[in-house]
């Protein structure tokens, strides 16, 4: 009797298990468990959003501000938010991107980028 309770409760675990990927499917979420499953086009085994900080010499206004932002945001699978004040932008990869490339974008826009980490 408790090994066909326990064999009734696997099948309906499985069931609930496999109803929830053919949903998640049909909704288009191509990674199950990713944490920006929402989003995600298709995770490799790096399903967590890394984030990185930049400190970056050079700006003086919200233009300044504006203008890094953009340049982070026009490399493919990279966000920033700048801080001014503390002189850093918080880069968000949804995807890997080498650093030399998001330093170089900046720094081609005449901003001096002294520091990753």
């Amino acid at each position: 009797m408790k090994t066909a309770v326990a064999i009734i409760l696997l099948i309906i675990l499985a069931g609930a298990a496999l109803s929830y990927i053919v949903k998640a499917k049909k909704k288009g979420v191509k990674c199950i468990g990713c944490p920006h499953a929402d989003t995600c086009n298709g995770c490799d085994s790096q399903a967590a959003i890394l984030q990185k900080t930049f400190k970056i010499e050079g700006m003086h206004c919200e233009h300044c501000k504006a203008r890094v932002e953009e340049i982070i945001g026009e490399i493919g699978g990279l966000s920033g938010t700048v801080d001014l004040e503390k002189g850093v932008a918080l880069v968000t990869y949804e995807k890997p991107v080498e650093d030399a490339l998001i330093k170089n974008k900046i720094e081609e826009a005449g901003f001096a980028v002294v520091e990753i980490w």
